[in-house]
């Protein structure tokens, strides 16, 4: 899995850029993805962040990686045994967005946009 960091996307004072380990991903999907984009910061136990994702398939999906519990990002939600969940974020999906939600991922569009495999 390639794992690409983008900094610089907090939306909150006090909240630090926090790196999200490899072994964090694996033990949370697997083999599920091979690239993902992703920003996260956080604040004692709480935190921010966005994911944009692509499976072996060429299937793209994203997540909010905001959580308000110590559980982390990667971890159960707000103490549910499901992960975090991803939706599929087809070029479709994508365009039927709010302008909210689009902002909140547009700093990661600008990288995923570069991949051959993404498709407007």
């Amino acid at each position: 899995m390639r794992i690409h960091k983008i900094s610089g996307c907090t939306r909150y004072p006090g909240f630090e850029e926090y790196e999200i380990k490899e072994e964090e991903w694996y033990d949370a999907f697997g083999d599920t993805f091979v690239e993902v984009w992703y920003w996260y910061a956080t604040a004692h136990y709480e935190g921010d962040g966005e994911a944009i994702a692509v499976d072996a398939e060429g299937k793209w999906w994203t997540a909010d990686l905001g959580h308000c519990s110590c559980y982390g990002p990667m971890g159960e939600n707000y103490g549910c045994s499901e992960k975090r969940q991803f939706t599929e974020l087809s070029p479709i999906f994508y365009a039927q967005m709010t302008d909210e939600r689009k902002a909140e991922l547009e700093n990661l569009m600008v990288e995923v946009r570069k991949d051959p495999r993404w498709r407007e």
